[in-house]
C-alpha cells in the first residue's frame, strides 16, 4: 500500500503472524493477521490493494501464494499455487503481475533458473516464462514498472555479481544487462523510477554497502 508497511512473518520467531506499521507516524508495528501456512524464505509482491506471499520454507507451504487485503487486515488466504515448491527465490511485479526468479526447489533438489509469473488481480497460480542467465537462489529483486522489467541482481552460489534483466509484458529469457561491484547474496531490495538498489547482504560475507544501478 501507499500509508502502511507489512511485514510478513517466519515459522522461526512469529508463528507466521503479519504486522503493520505505519510509513507517516512513527511508532511500533501490530499484529493484524497471519499466513496461511507459517514459513520463511519466502518472497513478498505489493499491489495497489492486496499484498503477497509466495513460496518458502516450513510446513507444507513452499508451493503457496498467499494474499492479504490492505482494506480488511484479515488473514492471508491461499490464492494459487507456485509450480514447483521452492524458497530463497527474488520477486519483481508491475500492477498486474507478480515475477518469482530464482530460489531453491526441495524436489528434485537444487538452486533453479525459473522466471515464474502469476496474476495479482485474481485468484490464480504460476506459470513458468523464461529462464535467468544464471540459477541461483536468495538473489534481490526489482522492478522498473515505468518500462515493464524486472531484474534479478547476483545471489548464491558465491561469486555470482549478474544483473539479469527480464520483460514483465512477455514471456522471455532474462539478458545480462551488468554486474554488482561484487557478489553478493541475501540482500535487501529497493527499486525507484529510475534505479535499483541493493542493501546489505549475507553470503559471501556480511555487508553494509549500498550499491545502485540504472534501469534502463
Amino acid at each position: 500500500g501507499t500509508a502502511y508497511g507489512y511485514h510478513f512473518g517466519s515459522n522461526d520467531q512469529d508463528n507466521g503472524s503479519v504486522n503493520k506499521y505505519s510509513f507517516t507516524s512513527d511508532g511500533n508495528a501490530t499484529d493484524v493477521a497471519t499466513v496461511t501456512v507459517s514459513r520463511n524464505t519466502w518472497v513478498g509482491f505489493t499491489a495497489e490493494t492486496h499484498g503477497y506471499l509466495a513460496g518458502g520454507y516450513g510446513g507444507a507451504g513452499g508451493n503457496t501464494i498467499d494474499r492479504i487485503e490492505y482494506a480488511s487486515d484479515s488473514s492471508m488466504s491461499d490464492v494459487g499455487d507456485m509450480i514447483t515448491a521452492r524458497r530463497s527465490s527474488g520477486g519483481s511485479n508491475n500492477a498486474t503481475y507478480g515475477y518469482i526468479h530464482g530460489g531453491y526447489r526441495a524436489s528434485p533438489a537444487g538452486t533453479v533458473d525459473v522466471i515464474e509469473r502469476f496474476q495479482m488481480v485474481a485468484s490464480a497460480s504460476g506459470a513458468d516464462v523464461g529462464d535467468l542467465t544464471v540459477a541461483r537462489n536468495y538473489p534481490g529483486g526489482n522492478s522498473d514498472v515505468g518500462n515493464d522489467y524486472g531484474y534479478c541482481v547476483a545471489g548464491y552460489p558465491s561469486g555470482n555479481n549478474v544483473i539479469d534483466r527480464y520483460q514483465m509484458v512477455a514471456s522471455a529469457n532474462a539478458t545480462d544487462v551488468g554486474d554488482l561491484i561484487q557478489p553478493q547474496a541475501s540482500m535487501a531490495s529497493q527499486s525507484t523510477e529510475t534505479y535499483g538498489y541493493q542493501s546489505g547482504g549475507g553470503e559471501p560475507s556480511q555487508s553494509n554497502y549500498i550499491r545502485k544501478f540504472a534501469f534502463g
